[in-house]
């Protein structure tokens, strides 16, 4: 990109052939047009080059998409809590009921565990812990396991206060510290050699 230009119309031109059997499959040409490419600036000062067909200049400006790609974090948080921790894609049978039984046994857990963690932060704001320099707050993580650990006592249990108020207890030993800004570079790649996947341990 140019670098005087950083809000640009463009077209994507698709050279190679392998790809080219498959848009053919889809009924795609080998150009896509109605794109637009963005520079922004990162915190670290490096730029992220950007492609959308959000084209309105009018009504999404660069500072708009920017706004817009800071927003996927949660979104892209949440499918690594579906895909990494609770191994979503993974099931227990091959059969329809199996596995819709097993994915809707996941999403549930995972809502149940992020209304558990909301409680938790409540909890957090009052720990003598932060009151030091730093500020630290309840493990995403951590909330998933100790829900799993704990649901069928969720379920069955006649003392359902006291087992919340235990799992809270249990979050509160173990919060993690908050670190503002805190981003990590990418690794680069090339199409020959990928980078290493690091595959983080499920629950």
């Amino acid at each position: 990109m140019n670098s005087s230009k950083d809000d640009i119309d463009w077209t994507m031109v698709r050279s190679s052939n392998r790809e080219w059997g498959k848009l053919k499959t889809y009924g795609l040409g080998r150009k896509l047009e109605g794109l637009r490419l963005l520079s922004i600036s990162l915190s670290s000062g490096e730029k992220e080059i950007l492609i959308t067909n959000l084209t309105d200049r009018k009504n999404y400006s660069i500072d708009d998409i920017k706004e817009l790609y800071n927003l996927r974090w949660g979104v892209e948080e949440g499918y690594k809590s579906f895909k990494k921790v609770l191994h979503i894609e993974h099931f227990s049978g091959r059969t329809v009921q199996a596995i819709n039984q097993d994915f809707h046994a996941r999403v549930f857990m995972l809502n149940m565990a992020s209304i558990i963690r909301k409680q938790g932060l409540y909890f957090s704001k009052s720990s003598p812990i932060n009151k030091k320099r730093h500020r630290y707050t309840v493990s995403k993580t951590q909330a998933i396991a100790k829900t799993k650990d704990f649901l069928l006592d969720i379920f069955y249990s006649k003392r359902l206060r006291k087992i919340i108020q235990q799992m809270l207890k249990i979050l509160n030993r173990r919060l993690e510290m908050i670190r503002p800004g805190r981003s990590f570079p990418r690794p680069k790649t090339s199409s020959r050699r990928r980078s290493k996947i690091i595959n983080l341990k499920g629950i």
